[in-house]
């Protein structure tokens, strides 16, 4: 969840995208700048894959059939074309940006170079049930006892050496979670559960 996507809202309205659509085709124009192009017999595609929807738009779905049928949605209202090995913008999806950017051809490179990553591995869904249940169904933060909206923190990241287990684990709501970001807060201490 690395990406900030701006929406343009007039475009948005004039195309009748829903809010969904809306943040979903943001975060594909966004792609150009980042992902590998990619050559063939029909053109320049951008590589893009339904787990990566899903990775960096938790908020959007955490379905890959969903962030396909949305990528569909998109194609029927003319603004992508999709192929088997990714998508290019069609000249209406072009003028989502007003300067006229996403524009890709076989002899120009990515705008911003490509973001060094390291897969996150996912938190087994055992533990995460053992998790939620330990810390009362609710974010520690905040309160937010909304099932969809928890997820499992590490205490200390996993950039930092965490690890995924019980000792390392926290509820927390996907606002709080994001507002923690990478520092190391211990909630459980905070909210007077066992750390």
């Amino acid at each position: 969840m690395q990406y900030t996507v701006t929406i343009n809202q007039a475009k948005a309205l004039e195309w009748g995208l829903n809010a969904q659509q809306a943040l979903l085709f943001a975060f594909v124009y966004e792609c150009l700048s980042w992902a590998n192009p990619i050559k063939t017999d029909t053109g320049i595609y951008c590589a893009l894959s339904k787990a990566k929807i899903v990775d960096e738009l938790p908020l959007l779905t955490d379905k890959p059939d969903t962030a396909y049928r949305m990528l569909k949605a998109l194609e029927e209202a003319g603004l992508i074309e999709l192929c088997a090995e990714g998508f290019r913008l069609t000249e209406k999806g072009r003028e989502w940006n007003p300067n006229r950017m996403g524009y890709i051809s076989a002899y120009q490179s990515a705008v911003l170079p490509p973001r060094r990553r390291t897969k996150k591995k996912p938190i087994p869904s055992s533990l995460r049930v053992q998790v939620f249940a330990r810390d009362g169904h609710a974010c520690l933060r905040c309160g937010c006892s909304v099932l969809m909206r928890l997820r499992a923190d590490h205490v200390i990241p996993e950039s930092k050496g965490g690890v995924a287990s019980m000792d390392n684990l926290q509820t927390l709501c996907m606002s709080c979670n994001s507002w923690k970001g990478v520092q190391a807060i211990d909630f459980r201490v905070l909210a007077g559960g066992a750390a």
